[in-house]
C-alpha cells in the first residue's frame, strides 16, 4: 500500500479544509452550539488556514493513502494542535498514530519543546488519551467550543542504554517462542509485553483478557480499545472467580485460585488458536511480596519474559513511554479482590460497592487509588498529596457518595497508598 506523509501547501489548503470540516460536522458539530460551529468553520477557512502556512504560524501534515488525503494533523511550531481529523472511512488503522509521530520527531529535532497541547474536542478527547495525552484541566467552554485541555510530555532521553539491551533482550526472548497468547489486563505491564510481543511475532500474538466481577468496566474497555487500535487479535473470555470453591471466603492462597483457573482457560484458548505459549506480565519487583499467583504460574507453565529479561517497575514505565504506550504513567492496578483483608467474604455487592468508590476517587483526580474495604468501612489509601487535596476540597462529597454506595463509615489511611497493604495482616488472620 502506497502510504505518504508530506508538509502540505497552500495548493493544498482547500482539500484540507474539506475533510475537517466534514469530519467536524459528523463528529464533533453537534455537540457545539451555532456559535461554536462558527467559530470553527471561521478558523478553517481557506484563506485563514493559507494565511497561517505562510507566515510559519500554522504547519499542517496531511497523510496520503494511495494518493487520497485521509488525515490531516495542523499544528503550531512549538507544539500545540489546532486540527486533529482522520476521514471516517480511514479510521482505526494507525494514521492518528502515524501524524503524530510525525509532529513528535519534528519536534525533537526542532528541540526546545518539552510538551505537546492540545484542546481536545469532548469526541477526540480518549482517541488523545490512547496516544498518551492527559487532562490538565476539566472540561472548557469557550466561544462557544467545549474542550479539554490535555498535554503530552515528549521524551527526549527518557531511557538508558541499559533499558533498551533489556527491551532487545525481550524482543529475542519472544521472538524465540514463535507464538505467545498474553494474558492482558490493560495494566502497565501485560500492555508493554502485549506490544512487545506483537511487535516481535505479528499475528502469531494474541491477546486474551478474563471478564469478571473483580476487573473494572474501564479497564476492560481499555483492553478492548487498546487492541483495536493496535490491530491486535483479542479473544474476551469469562472468568468468574466467585463461583471457584472457596475462592469467596478469601483464604490466603485467594490469588492462587483465581490464578490456576484463568490460566486453565488461558491455555484452552491458545490451544484452540494453534498458540504454543502463555505469556504473564510479572516483573523483578515482583518478587518481594506475597504472591500465591506465582505458584500458578509455574504450575501451568506460563513464561514471565519481563522478569526472566530483568525487567522492573520503572523499566517498563521508561520503555513503555519510549514506545508510545500511554500505560507508561497509569496508576498500578490490582483485582478489586485484593480490596478485601483476608478471610472477609467477597461479594458481588461489595465488589460493585469498591469499583464505583475507586471510580468516583479517579474522576475526581485522584491518580493511584486503593479504597481498602473492612466490612462496612471504607479506607482510602491515595498519595500523599493527593490524600491532602481530597480532604481540601472533597471531603463532604466523598463521604456522602460512600454513603450511598453502602458504606458506614469512610477513612482515610494516614500511610497512604501502598501495595499489598493487605498483606500486612497476614499472621493475624
Amino acid at each position: 500500500m502506497n502510504n505518504k506523509i508530506k508538509l502540505l501547501t497552500t495548493t493544498e489548503a482547500p482539500a484540507a479544509a474539506r475533510l475537517v470540516w466534514e469530519v467536524f460536522a459528523e463528529f464533533v458539530a453537534p455537540a457545539y452550539a451555532p456559535e461554536g460551529v462558527k467559530t470553527f468553520n471561521d478558523f478553517i477557512a481557506v484563506n485563514s488556514l493559507c494565511g497561517r502556512i505562510e507566515s510559519g504560524a500554522m504547519l499542517i501534515w496531511g497523510f496520503f493513502e494511495e494518493g487520497v488525503l485521509a488525515g490531516v494533523l495542523a499544528a503550531e511550531p512549538r507544539g500545540h494542535i489546532n486540527l486533529f481529523f482522520i476521514k471516517k472511512e480511514y479510521h482505526r488503522r494507525g494514521i492518528m498514530k502515524a501524524l503524530f509521530a510525525e509532529l513528535k520527531a519534528y519536534l525533537l529535532e526542532l528541540g526546545g519543546v518539552e510538551r505537546v497541547t492540545v484542546n481536545a474536542s469532548l469526541y477526540g478527547s480518549g482517541a488523545y488519551e490512547r496516544l498518551g495525552f492527559a487532562p490538565t484541566d476539566t472540561e472548557q467552554l469557550r466561544d462557544g467550543i467545549r474542550f479539554i485541555p490535555m498535554e503530552y510530555e515528549l521524551a527526549y532521553s527518557q531511557v538508558s542504554e541499559a533499558q533498551l539491551a533489556k527491551l532487545e533482550a525481550l524482543t529475542a526472548y519472544i521472538k524465540g517462542l514463535g507464538s505467545a497468547a498474553v494474558a492482558f489486563s490493560g495494566g502497565v505491564d501485560s500492555t508493554f509485553l502485549l506490544k512487545a510481543a506483537h511487535d516481535a511475532l505479528g499475528e502469531q500474538a494474541i491477546a486474551i483478557t478474563a471478564r469478571s466481577e473483580s476487573f473494572p468496566q474501564r479497564e476492560l474497555n481499555f483492553a478492548i480499545k487498546f487492541c483495536e487500535s493496535e490491530g491486535i487479535r483479542h479473544i474476551v473470555c469469562d472468568s468468574e472467580e466467585l463461583d471457584i470453591d472457596g475462592f469467596a471466603k478469601n483464604p490466603l492462597n485467594r490469588c492462587y485460585l483465581c490464578k490456576n483457573e484463568l490460566f486453565c482457560k488461558i491455555w484452552s484458548i491458545a490451544s484452540k488458536n494453534n498458540i504454543a505459549n502463555v505469556l504473564e506480565g510479572s516483573n523483578t519487583d515482583d518478587t518481594g511480596d506475597y504472591r500465591p499467583g506465582m505458584q500458578a504460574v509455574k504450575e501451568q507453565g506460563v513464561k514471565s519474559p519481563l522478569r526472566e529479561c530483568g525487567l522492573s517497575k520503572d523499566d517498563i514505565r521508561a520503555l513503555s513511554r519510549h514506545l508510545g504506550l500511554s500505560t507508561w504513567k497509569k496508576q498500578s492496578f490490582a483485582c478489586l479482590s485484593s480490596r478485601f483483608v483476608y478471610g472477609e467474604e467477597i461479594t458481588r455487592e461489595k465488589l460493585k460497592m469498591v469499583e464505583e468508590a475507586e471510580q468516583l476517587l479517579l474522576d475526581l483526580g485522584c491518580t493511584q487509588v486503593r479504597v481498602r474495604i473492612h466490612g462496612k468501612l471504607a479506607r482510602i489509601e491515595l498519595k500523599p498529596e493527593e490524600a491532602l487535596k481530597l480532604m481540601q476540597q472533597h471531603s463532604g462529597q466523598v463521604h456522602e457518595e460512600f454513603k450511598a454506595l453502602g458504606f458506614e463509615y469512610v477513612t482515610l489511611d494516614l500511610k497512604g497508598y501502598r501495595t499489598g497493604s493487605m498483606n500486612e495482616t497476614i499472621g493475624r488472620v
